[in-house]
């Protein structure tokens, strides 16, 4: 049910982004505001998180949205939190998760994760949610969105190009991380594997999957009985 999707898109701004390679400056933020769209049309909607500085207001930051560079890709609704850390799910200045909480309240638990940066932001994000996830009250189930990933640095412009490095970049670090979360799942949902929470997918795999209606119940052929039946 796409009632219950959101996406988050991370650290997707313009002080990242203008450190990709420069066809991948105007090309990222174009594939990230159509897949916002493509969500928007399936009543998706998306949840910006963008780095600031500790201490500004993490939730409906609206003012800030601008000064992050992120305004020319949102859409009128969605919201915007303000990290501190790595972690979207941290908050700005160690605070409690309010992302988390924000997605309790409007009953959002499979998350659509795409943005950057693919070997920190976005897995330690990843992480964030399962850590917060450990006690089973949020449900979360989290998609990664292989060819929406992004890596800034000269360095790593090659790599930036590729989406097979993305998918297999974030899927080892998020699993290397969550490695270390195990026990604490083993004990609070009954020996789930954190990582089995986690699919990984291309953004024409998951609208295809959204767009997929269930099969159509099977007709019950009626059993008829070997006696002729009197009907009154």
């Amino acid at each position: 049910m796409t009632d219950e999707y959101i996406h988050i898109c991370v650290d997707a701004q313009g002080k990242y982004i203008r450190n990709l390679a420069p066809v991948r400056q105007k090309l990222f933020p174009s594939l990230i505001a159509s897949f916002s769209s493509a969500l928007k049309q399936r009543l998706i909607d998306t949840v910006w998180v963008a780095y600031g500085v500790p201490g500004q207001r993490p939730e409906f930051a609206e003012e800030k949205a601008a000064a992050l560079g992120i305004c020319g890709q949102r859409k009128a609704g969605d919201a915007v939190f303000v990290k501190g850390q790595e972690d979207a799910f941290d908050g700005a200045a160690g605070r409690a998760s309010l992302l988390a909480d924000y997605l309790l309240r409007i009953g959002k638990r499979r998350i659509i994760v795409t943005g950057m940066e693919t070997t920190t932001c976005v897995p330690q994000s990843v992480v964030g949610a399962l850590l917060r996830d450990a006690g089973g009250l949020y449900g979360f189930e989290i998609v990664v969105i292989t060819d929406l990933l992004a890596q800034s640095g000269n360095a790593n412009a090659v790599l930036d190009a590729d989406p097979s490095w993305h998918a297999r970049a974030a899927r080892a670090k998020i699993e290397s991380r969550t490695i270390g979360i195990k026990s604490l799942f083993a004990s609070a949902v009954q020996g789930e594997d954190a990582r089995a929470k986690v699919r990984y997918m291309t953004s024409a795999e998951l609208l295809a999957e959204l767009d997929k209606k269930p099969a159509p119940a099977a007709r019950q052929t009626p059993v008829l009985s070997s006696k002729r039946q009197a009907f009154g």
